[in-house]
């Protein structure tokens, strides 16, 4: 699923999306590493490490847990997709001076994990989560609506 919208959706390996934590509204830039089963990504800079800190009310990217949280994935084309991540820093990492050591796993609907292939229930429930809460808003005066698939 993920693999053929990837680049209709502006999510690319290299390119840049911004994170909207649907809790606290705050709102990062994070650089793709790959997009296979679901995507890795990495803070774009310290700035935006701190913010994901603010997110997860911890001072140190260390302290982040593996702990699902909805969020709305804005692309470099405008589109918005609901999603889930856990901001827990593992893996390799491209980018050395944004003060996070790793990547974080960002799942869409029915994004599956790297090892096992299964879809990630914490992570499916999250999403729920963000389809609920994106669809009781008003943006401009005008209803959002929640599309479950692309385009």
């Amino acid at each position: 699923y993920m693999k053929a919208n990837a680049t209709a959706l502006g999510i690319a390996k290299g390119s840049s999306i911004k994170l909207t934590d649907l809790t606290t509204g705050k709102s990062l830039n994070v650089h793709v590493q790959s997009t296979g089963n679901h995507i890795d990504v990495e803070p774009l800079t310290a700035a935006d490490t701190t913010t994901l800190c603010e997110i997860y009310g911890v001072s140190s990217p260390n302290s982040i847990s593996y702990k699902r949280r909805p969020m709305l994935l804005t692309t470099s084309k405008g589109v918005q997709v609901v999603c889930s991540i856990y901001g827990q820093p593992h893996g390799a990492e491209d980018i050395e001076n944004n003060h996070y050591d790793g990547q974080f796993c960002l799942h869409l609907l029915d994004s599956k994990t790297h090892s096992s292939s299964n879809v990630d229930t914490d992570h499916q429930a999250a999403i729920k989560s963000a389809v609920s809460i994106m669809s009781g808003k008003t943006i401009n005066g005008v209803q959002v609506t929640v599309k479950t698939e692309y385009p």
